[in-house]
């Protein structure tokens, strides 16, 4: 039996989309009979994943933001060879180190998911952080993985740009059908996710700014949690602009969460760059269109008729927004099937976690490389 280890260093921030996405990852493949473990570290309040091992491992106060567990290190150290497959999510914490530097020595079969951490403008935030832990720890791990994992091609490319030519699986993430999608007349525009620089909220403020007048029965609502001192700026600018109809949420998860994206009409993702964007299938799943922008995977909105792919400009996306907000119900609604269609056609969890499991077994066993491996 095919024995795999997940690692992603933390599931406890609901905000971040490996938190679902790695453990989901985990149940689909134990679905499928794969003796499947996920390590994280010890954060948080535990959470159960049906067929699925946790290991949770205790954080050491020194190094605490890097992830330092020398109770994860040791364990690797002594388990690395039990597994067919080690799988680590993410870069430039610890156990994402760990694993690589254990997997190596065993010589485990190794995958990396970047998750967005190899993209330029996710490199620019706390550079020099990165470049002293690139030499001294995860350079060596990623010149030593057997392959990649990527969320889209646009992550292809960001790993191809690292200089690393190992073989790229191009998989997405997955998500789960949801039985009654929402496809009602809900006049929100919706920001859900973390607030941070990089997620391009001025660039919707401003624009919303200039769009709010012409949509007098909309509101725009900005969900997630974030830096009280950057939401403040946010806040203050919105003022500056005279914006009247813009409420800041604060974080939601779980069932709350789906309440917000049922009740919402169109969702907004302005950011500077994403690897992926889980909330965009949370949003289609549902019935809900989309806006994206240049630097987010997304154009196949567009050809699938679920949605808007723009320049990141004020007037374009602010043209989006009237667009979106503007569309009589009837228009709009369709849209929003579309949306539910695309993704149950190739977003689901099942054939996501099939494509992985192939991908598994070639890596481990050779033969033709499956058809969304990149070379």
């Amino acid at each position: 039996m095919m024995r795999v280890c997940e690692i992603v260093p933390r599931i406890h921030e609901e905000a971040s989309g490996p938190t679902y996405t790695v453990p989901r990852l985990s149940i689909a493949l134990a679905s499928h009979g794969i003796d499947t473990s996920l390590a994280c570290l010890d954060v948080g309040e535990p959470r159960h994943f049906e067929g699925v091992e946790q290991l949770r491992f205790k954080p050491d106060a020194m190094l605490e933001r890097l992830g330092r567990s020398q109770q994860m290190k040791r364990w690797f150290e002594a388990n690395a060879q039990k597994f067919s497959i080690i799988h680590s999510h993410s870069l430039w914490m610890m156990p994402n180190v760990y694993s690589g530097v254990s997997a190596n020595r065993f010589q485990v079969p190794y995958v990396v998911s970047p998750r967005g951490t190899l993209s330029e403008e996710a490199l620019s935030y706390s550079r020099l952080k990165k470049a002293v832990h690139w030499r001294l720890w995860q350079k060596d791990v990623l010149v030593n993985t057997q392959g990649f994992h990527a969320t889209s091609e646009q992550e292809v490319g960001d790993i191809r740009r690292s200089g690393f030519h190992q073989p790229v699986a191009l998989i997405p993430n997955g998500i789960d059908a949801v039985r009654n999608p929402s496809l009602l007349e809900d006049k929100v525009l919706l920001y859900l996710g973390r607030i941070h620089p990089k997620k391009g909220l001025e660039l919707a403020i401003e624009s919303w700014a200039n769009s709010e007048k012409l949509l007098p029965d909309w509101s725009f609502k900005i969900v997630g949690p974030g830096d009280p001192g950057y939401v403040n700026r946010l806040r203050k600018l919105a003022a500056n602009r005279g914006v009247t109809r813009l409420d800041f949420h604060g974080p939601a998860y779980g069932q709350e969460k789906i309440e917000i994206l049922k009740s919402s009409g169109v969702l907004i993702m302005p950011s500077q760059n994403e690897n992926f964007g889980i909330v965009v299938l949370e949003s289609l799943i549902v019935g809900m269109p989309v806006i994206a922008t240049h630097g987010t995977p997304w154009s196949a909105l567009r050809e699938k008729e679920c949605g808007w792919w723009v320049p990141r400009e004020k007037e374009e996306l602010g043209k989006a927004i009237l667009q979106a907000c503007g569309m009589n119900f009837g228009d709009r609604r369709r849209l929003g099937e579309n949306g539910v269609n695309w993704v149950k056609k190739e977003f689901l969890w099942e054939p996501i976690s099939e494509r992985m499991i192939e991908f598994y077994l070639w890596l481990a066993n050779g033969g033709p490389a499956p058809g969304f491996v990149y070379r």
